[in-house]
């Protein structure tokens, strides 16, 4: 900061805004090059001061970068940032955000444990917990409802987490461990594939719920998760066990885009809600529109619950349904000009999908009613554009597509 802008408190003192944070975290000027921006450090292994200085750094008993796979001085300054935004001990970044999800399942849960998630999550999610993990040994109860008395009646003496989406999608139903895929707001341009996991450092790891974290790790001479490491005992063994064994790792240019999205997070959500806000009501108010599902709207189930948890605004993604199903709804994603449509959220751009033909085509009839997944559905990310144009698109799409029927 400059010295303008500080206080005569000492500097520790200080709790920076969010958008300070979202700017500085995890970045200073470069030591050696007095560079202000993020260096990008694309180097897959970094060189050891001697051989005991090696055998330290693999042995867990010294910090120090060693193969781009476990660390990274770019990805940990992207690292640093995110979880310094969400209130957390620290973040380990990976190659995508369903690489996090994963990781995050595998550290917690093994053959012959349970999973809680709810049913209102991403297709992709849906079916790594419902296909690929029943395929290790680990089950999973999808609950339907959004009461919290559920969750907790599916909870059995072998369950190890619970998971679902703080506002979930398409539906727009609204932890100790928070995961996000980067490729989306963070990164905020659509160019980027990244996810990343952040801790909030208050469980106790000494939990006989999971022994493999008091357990001795023969890999690393014995020590143990919990008590080598005490509150960083979980991202500590996600990054040297699963990001070393499963090997999602973030690319470090991957990583400063990333970095470079995170600064204008703030700014970006506040014209993604804004505009959002005037398309739903937009969407709401006219009649070729069966119904709009975006809490920031009274008439949502959910909307004191939004303003509770979420009082700026529920986000820009949100789904409505079109009269005439699903005909119609192809047919307007079809006419749509300055919306694009492709599968992804977050984007500065506004995009539109139709779900169930696409993002979740791989579920089954009944996981697509549990998911809210209608055929007239249509997803869309409300982009930064003037909001009067995103809603002029949207007019003349819908004029489009029931001319066409």
């Amino acid at each position: 900061m400059a010295d303008s802008a500080r206080s005569d408190r000492p500097q520790s003192d200080r709790r920076y805004g969010f958008r300070t944070r979202a700017i500085h975290a995890g970045n200073i000027p470069d030591a050696v090059s007095g560079a202000r921006a993020l260096p990008i450090y694309q180097s897959s292994a970094f060189v050891f001061d001697d051989t005991a200085d090696a055998a330290a750094r693999f042995a867990l008993q010294k910090y120090g970068n060693i193969y781009s796979r476990l660390a990274n001085p770019t990805v940990a300054s992207f690292e640093e940032r995110v979880a310094s935004l969400e209130g957390g001990l620290g973040a380990v970044a990976t190659a995508s955000g369903l690489g996090a999800e994963f990781i995050t399942f595998a550290a917690l849960a093994g053959a012959g444990d349970h999973i809680v998630a709810a049913s209102q999550l991403y297709g992709g999610t849906v079916t790594q917990l419902d296909v690929t993990l029943r395929r290790f040994g680990v089950d999973t109860t999808f609950v339907a409802g959004t009461d919290p008395a559920d969750y907790a009646a599916a909870i059995r003496e072998n369950t190890k987490l619970v998971f679902a989406e703080t506002v979930a999608h398409p539906s727009g139903e609204i932890a100790d461990i928070v995961v996000h895929s980067a490729t989306k707001f963070l990164g905020g341009h659509g160019t980027t594939l990244g996810g990343v996991v952040i801790e909030s450092g208050r469980f106790d790891w000494h939990n006989p719920r999971f022994p493999l974290f008091s357990e001795p790790v023969h890999t690393y001479g014995n020590l143990q998760w919990n008590g080598n490491f005490g509150e960083y005992a979980f991202l500590t063994r996600l990054r040297a066990e699963q990001l070393r064994d499963i090997g999602p790792a973030l690319d470090p240019f991957a990583a400063f885009l990333l970095a470079q999205g995170v600064e204008t997070l703030p700014l970006r959500m506040r014209a993604h809600i804004a505009g959002a806000r005037a398309v739903a009501e937009w969407l709401e108010a006219d009649p070729r529109i069966e119904h709009v599902y975006w809490a920031g709207l009274e008439s949502h189930p959910h909307h004191e619950r939004a303003k509770k948890y979420l009082p700026e605004g529920p986000g820009s993604v949100f789904s409505f349904v079109v009269k005439g199903g699903r005909e119609v709804g192809q047919g307007f994603i079809e006419s749509v000009d300055l919306a694009s449509h492709l599968a992804n959220i977050g984007d500065a751009k506004t995009l539109v999908i139709h779900p169930a033909s696409t993002t979740h085509a791989q579920l089954t009839e009944q996981q697509l009613h549990d998911a809210g997944v209608l055929p007239g559905l249509v997803r869309i990310s409300v982009g930064i554009e003037d909001p009067d144009d995103i809603i002029y698109d949207l007019d003349q799409a819908l004029t489009r597509a029931l001319e066409g029927k």
